[in-house]
This record gives C-alpha cells, sequence and structure tokens, in this order.
C-alpha cells in the first residue's frame, strides 16, 4: 500500500493495492463498503487528483486510464430514494484527469483509501 499526502487539506490517506475486480455502480460499491468493518472508503475527487499525479509519474501508485468513482456526491439529497432516481456522483477520468459527473447507476472502477493517523 502507499501513503499519499493531500496538502489542501492536510492529512494523509492509504490507497488500497488494487482496485476491485470489476466495474460497479455507486449502490454496490457503498454496499460492499457498509458490510465491511474496516475504514476503507471512496476517495475524494481531491485525492483522486493526487493519486493520479502519482500515477502519471510511474510513483508507485498503479491505475487504468479510466474512469474511477469517487465519494463526493453532486449534490446533497434529502432522502434515500431522492439519491436513487436522480442521484450524481463525480469520477475522475484517469487518461485526462477531468472530473466528470455521472448517475449513480453508471459502472466504474473503484480503489478505496482510508484516513492515516500521523
Amino acid at each position: 500500500m502507499i501513503t499519499l499526502y493531500n496538502p489542501l487539506k492536510n492529512y494523509y490517506f492509504e490507497v488500497s493495492p488494487n482496485d476491485l475486480p470489476q466495474k460497479l455502480n455507486w449502490f454496490e460499491v457503498n454496499s460492499s463498503l457498509h458490510n465491511s468493518n474496516d475504514k476503507w472508503r471512496l476517495p475524494s475527487i481531491d485525492e483522486l487528483k493526487i493519486m493520479h499525479k502519482y500515477f502519471e509519474q510511474n510513483m508507485e501508485i498503479h491505475l487504468q486510464h479510466d474512469n474511477y468513482w469517487s465519494g463526493d456526491l453532486v449534490f446533497s439529497y434529502e432522502s434515500d430514494e431522492i439519491l436513487k432516481l436522480i442521484g450524481l456522483a463525480f469520477i475522475l477520468d484517469m487518461a485526462l484527469c477531468i472530473s466528470l459527473s455521472v448517475v449513480l447507476t453508471d459502472k466504474n472502477l473503484v480503489r478505496f483509501v482510508r484516513s492515516v493517523s500521523n
């Protein structure tokens, strides 16, 4: 595993060594996280951009030139029902390093991160 630093928010985070084996939609990802006892989570869009920087410099992190889910929703939603109907979240295109908003039923790659205490 690799530990990276987020200078925007002054903390370290650890990146899991591998992507999940298949693309998942946002609900599938979060369901698997809720069934887990560890502290893994989807990365923020800022964390994905930091991961991209290391990836492009060939520094210890191996990612695919594809879209990765972030844990950042585009809006706050009043209820789970509204979230399921019209929810949007951000992804990062690792080939171009651009963030996009997509519907939560899209299937994208997943790489988990977790916060690290200094």
